[in-house]
């Protein structure tokens, strides 16, 4: 019996050390499914946080595509570090080069989406073929909210080409779309892409009753978040129309949760 000892003692070790793998993997797990919820939500400050023990857990261990998307997670929710061009650099490579992102359309969506974020702010032709890529995939794993939420981006997108008729039918198709399915991330942002156009022309008044509705969406789904984007599209609605007290007040309630925020000044 004696001679059978050091097995038995290595076999408990391998059980308990497969145990304590397999407990580390479900709570990466568990903080990717609920970054993943937080950002499908646009809340990628909130998510933030849950991407980065994502992976830094999977980075002990783990299937390479779960770790890519928790990193991928890390970049979005934490711009403000960021040397954008050199990101946009690598997620065109890595759309190109890496094998998981071209059988996997759900992961090459979830890319796409950060990428285009990023496109967003530099390179508006890039930014339409990141979103139309994302609206044909949506379409193919039959997501109704994404391929809504991308037709809004693409309306964004003829806005800076100048087509503004086409941006309107856009957006406010993916606003009416994103009503009927009950998306309220979706109509949140819609909404707020309707505002930002009517600031942009100067249609101020307009502007407010529909960022307005927005405001009242994320504060109806706890997913969303503190809603930045209508915020700041607020102020300058608010702006616009000369009410430069109630402006002052809405700056001062935003920067008073900046500062609440984890990494607030």
């Amino acid at each position: 019996m004696r001679q059978h000892l050091p097995s038995i003692v290595l076999l408990t070790l391998l059980a308990n050390e497969n145990v304590a793998s397999g407990q580390l993997q479900g709570i990466a797990e568990d903080h990717l499914n609920r970054a993943k919820r937080l950002a499908n939500a646009f809340n990628w400050t909130d998510a933030g946080p849950h991407f980065r023990e994502a992976a830094r857990l999977l980075g002990l261990q783990g299937d390479a595509k779960l770790v890519y998307q928790s990193k991928l997670g890390v970049m979005r929710s934490t711009t403000a570090n960021l040397v954008i061009p050199a990101v946009l650099l690598k997620l065109e490579d890595d759309l190109r080069n890496l094998p998981f992102l071209q059988t996997d359309r759900r992961l090459r969506m979830f890319c796409l989406i950060v990428k285009g974020d990023f496109d967003g702010e530099s390179d508006h032709s890039a930014m339409e073929r990141d979103w139309g890529e994302v609206h044909r995939l949506a379409r193919e794993l039959g997501d109704e909210a994404w391929q809504n939420r991308a037709l809004a981006q693409l309306g964004i997108a003829a806005f800076y080409n100048g087509d503004l008729e086409g941006a309107r039918e856009r957006v406010g198709k993916a606003m009416l779309e994103a009503h009927r399915i009950g998306d309220k991330p979706g109509e949140m942002v819609a909404l707020s892409f309707m505002a930002h156009g009517l600031n942009l022309t100067r249609l101020f008044n307009q502007a407010l009753p529909i960022v307005d509705r927005a405001i009242k969406l994320a504060k109806e789904d706890p997913d969303i978040g503190y809603p930045y984007v209508a915020l700041e599209t607020k102020l300058v609605a608010l702006i616009g129309t000369g009410q430069l007290e109630a402006a002052q007040r809405l700056v001062d309630e935003m920067l008073l949760f900046a500062r609440k925020s984890p990494g607030g000044a």
